[in-house]
């Protein structure tokens, strides 16, 4: 009976001591407690989701042509020895017109 105490004005026994209540409605601009939180994880979610999904994407022509069964031809073709003779001949071309 400690919550029920007499009212030293009125001398009602059924005075109840304050006590704190929550407001139904909080005020604008009040956010969630742990909204900093479900954010970062919403957004890491998305990355792994993006990065599961980016994993099965299109595959380039050499890979393609390995499951196929064919050799691929790689990117760059090293023709350095065709250069070399094609220098050569421009060379000894340009050191005939020059002797001329």
């Amino acid at each position: 009976m400690a919550e029920q105490e007499t009212n030293p004005a009125t001398g009602d026994k059924r005075f109840e001591l304050p006590e704190l209540r929550r407001r139904l409605l909080e005020p604008k601009g009040v956010l969630q407690k742990n909204l900093k939180i479900i954010l970062y994880l919403g957004a890491a979610a998305l990355v792994i989701l993006a990065a599961i999904f980016s994993a099965g994407g299109k595959k380039t022509s050499g890979q393609q042509a390995t499951a196929k069964g064919q050799t691929s031809q790689p990117a760059l073709q090293d023709n350095t020895e065709n250069n070399v003779a094609d220098w050569k001949s421009q060379l000894k071309a340009e050191q005939l017109q020059q002797q001329q």
